[in-house]
């Protein structure tokens, strides 16, 4: 439900990727032992905390561990944490799009028949 976000599947990675504007902030996968995972964009100062305090959020796997964080889809964490950290991941992948398309996304979510 996030402006300009699209799911596609990736076979070759055997993951669903979630992007904003061909850049992704969002793959849901399994690790080595078949653990279900979503993968997210983060700032690792925001989400050490949240590492440390529940066992479903670890740093990412085979991703850059400073700048994404894994959830275990398989364990417990509060809803209100699971939302938050997907709605930051998407912020954090439009902060580094360039202007005209964080403006055409800005007008989508003010204007969602556009």
């Amino acid at each position: 439900s996030l402006p300009g976000a699209i799911e596609e599947y990736k076979e070759t990675w055997d993951a669903v990727l979630y992007r904003v504007h061909g850049r992704i902030f969002a793959l849901v996968l399994e690790d080595h032992d078949g653990n279900p995972l979503l993968n997210l964009k983060s700032d690792l100062r925001e989400v050490a905390p949240l590492h440390a305090r529940y066992d479903a959020l670890m740093p990412a796997y085979h991703m850059s561990k400073k700048h994404w964080t894994s959830l275990r889809l398989d364990l417990d964490c509060p809803e209100e944490i699971v939302r938050h950290l997907i709605v930051r991941s998407y912020e954090l992948v439009v902060a580094g799009l360039p202007r005209c398309e964080r403006d055409l996304l800005a007008r989508l979510s003010t204007d969602p028949d556009q």
